[in-house]
């Protein structure tokens, strides 16, 4: 049996995935909890490189750039199986992080997969359909941990629009593609029904978003109740 609990933290384009896996780390461990933080793809890896690189086009160091015109428009379970690799591959990391520490805490998980590859498909069957084959690859067939608790945060397509306007950075494939995100949206907060994740509203009037703070307050609140 691990000893560690396993925090997912998910969620749509724009709503402070990494923001909050850190701040939530910070808490846990000021409150005396050994903890430690995952980041997926893992863009420092052989694995998260061939993602980050030849699926997303950005510049890891391979030297080869993106070998799709638009990933976003790839199959959906031949994308999500490059993502799964990653990993697979970082198993043996995760099952060692949660045996040496009280709470490991991975900024995009599996669920990330779903929400961005079920976003691809219209029919709701053929969603579900995918939703079971993503889950039953990756926890079943490739047992990797499954999460004690997903927290889902949610910040609207248009915040995190008007929010990126002024940002001058360098966008992914999944990121420059306005079409996907909306669909991955729809497709994150049906996930988070069935699955009945933690969902946490990054915006409480659907315009403007909620401080950083008051959002971090509310994960450290959903986490503190597995104790």
């Amino acid at each position: 049996m691990r000893k560690g609990k396993l925090i997912a933290i998910e969620g749509t384009d724009g709503s402070g995935k990494q923001t909050q896996s850190e701040r939530l780390l910070n808490k846990l461990q000021s409150e005396g909890y050994s903890t430690e933080v995952l980041s997926f793809p893992r863009y420092d890896t052989l694995t998260g490189k061939v993602v980050g690189e030849l699926c997303l086009g950005k510049n890891l160091g391979l030297g080869v750039g993106s070998l799709f015109d638009n990933f976003a428009e790839a199959d959906a379970k031949f994308a999500s199986s490059f993502y799964g690799l990653d990993r697979l591959a970082a198993k043996p990391d995760i099952e060692r992080l949660l045996n040496e520490n009280d709470y490991l805490i991975l900024d995009r998980y599996v669920e990330s997969n779903m929400g961005h590859q079920c976003g691809k498909l219209e029919d709701p069957q053929e969603r579900a359909g995918l939703r079971d084959w993503i889950n039953k690859v990756e926890y079943e067939d490739n047992k990797l941990p499954k999460p004690d608790a997903v927290i889902f945060l949610y910040m609207p397509l248009k915040i995190s629009k008007k929010l990126k306007a002024g940002m001058n950075e360098l966008l992914d494939a999944h990121e420059a593609d306005e079409n996907h995100l909306k669909n991955a949206e729809a497709a994150y907060l049906e996930l988070a029904e069935h699955f009945d994740w933690i969902r946490v509203n990054c915006s409480d009037d659907g315009k403007n978003p909620r401080a950083i703070t008051d959002i971090h307050q509310e994960v450290y609140k959903n986490i503190s109740k597995l104790n």
